[in-house]
């Protein structure tokens, strides 16, 4: 028998009087002969403002509520205890290793409110300005994951509802294209000719680029004996903010804002309760036409990416280190970076 290929269903409508627009799309979950039940719901609408020839607003709302996501399971996890795994496991024959079950019965859902403004200011500058506020949660966003390689207890999926791994509350981003008023058909020095060549058809880009930092989920040790080490969290201290107030390289999360685990229980922190440095970056470039002909003309690309060269923190250690009451000398530091240091790069393109 032949697998079923999942296949989108829409339905699109237009409210041409006031310029709403929707779709909501439906994602069969794949599977062998008849579709599963639903996976994804898709809704997507969005309104535009056109103020002036030069200047348009558009809102929109986008949210997905999906099932069936793929997770996974220990289904030998041992109870929790002290005494031999085998002896809490509910297949002792299969050995204390576990047993790693893929299981589609994740769920997940995203809302999220964008907005974006285009703007002309006469015919040499052009602007775009977008800002998006949205939430993620889920129960595992993905499978053997450096965050979400399985349940905490998977005993208890609903434990690790929570804030997704890829969770980016807030993002904004924009950008300008400047063509500078020189040369033919420009303002100033309005010439052909070597004057032309020289000065006219250049132009100049930035993208800025801010938004919060990655999720990130606290590590502790193996307390409740299921095997697992790698999913079980610290324990959060109430009233402690984990974030330093002053944060750094040297020290980012507050270590007495955790206590470590002890035998037999897991750790009470939520899924992805902790979240990285913020992201801020600024690339640019600048363009030259030269015209060979009417319809053909070479083209000369500069352009530099984290064009400021600031460094860019990576995200800090989470991970207690051991089953001491003290966390390793590296918790909460950070020791890399998330960006490149400034990359300049030449392009040359004909066309014709």
């Amino acid at each position: 028998m032949r697998p079923v290929r999942p296949a989108w269903s829409d339905v699109l409508c237009r409210n041409e009087s006031h310029g709403v627009r929707t779709t909501r799309r439906t994602l069969p979950a794949p599977g062998f002969g008849s579709p599963s039940p639903l996976n994804a719901v898709i809704d997507h609408k969005s309104q535009a403002f056109e103020f002036s020839d030069q200047t348009t607003i558009e809102v929109g709302y986008s949210g997905s509520e999906s099932r069936h996501l793929d997770n996974l399971l220990n289904v030998g996890q041992p109870l929790p205890g002290n005494s031999p795994i085998v002896t809490r496991m509910p297949f002792p024959e299969w050995g204390p290793a576990g047993i790693q079950f893929l299981k589609a019965d994740g769920v997940g859902n995203y809302n999220g409110i964008s907005g974006k403004l285009s703007q002309r200011f006469g015919a040499n500058l052009t602007t775009l300005v977008g800002y998006t506020w949205s939430k993620a949660l889920d129960d595992g966003s993905a499978i053997r994951g450096a965050q979400d390689f399985t349940a905490q207890d998977s005993r208890c999926r609903a434990c690790d509802y929570g804030i997704a791994t890829f969770n980016v509350p807030h993002r904004f981003v924009a950008s300008s294209l400047y063509t500078l008023p020189f040369g033919k058909g420009q303002r100033m020095l309005n010439h052909g000719g070597i004057v032309n060549q020289v000065a006219g058809g250049w132009q100049l880009s930035v993208i800025a680029t801010a938004q919060n930092g990655q999720a990130l989920d606290t590590g502790s040790w193996d307390s409740p004996g299921t095997g697992f080490s790698v999913s079980n969290r610290l324990n959060c201290v109430a009233g402690v903010d984990p974030v330093f107030s002053n944060p750094n390289s040297h020290g980012w999360f507050n270590p007495a804002a955790f206590t470590n685990t002890v035998i037999p229980l897991f750790g009470n922190c939520a899924r992805n309760n902790l979240v990285g440095p913020k992201q801020v970056n600024f690339d640019l470039s600048a363009i030259k036409d030269f015209h060979v002909t009417e319809k053909q003309a070479l083209q000369l690309r500069v352009e530099m990416f984290n064009a400021p060269n600031h460094v860019e923190l990576g995200n800090p250690a989470t991970g207690w280190g051991s089953s001491n009451v003290a966390p390793q000398a590296t918790f909460g530091t950070i020791t890399s970076t998330r960006a490149s240091m400034r990359q300049i790069q030449f392009a040359l393109k004909y066309n014709f």
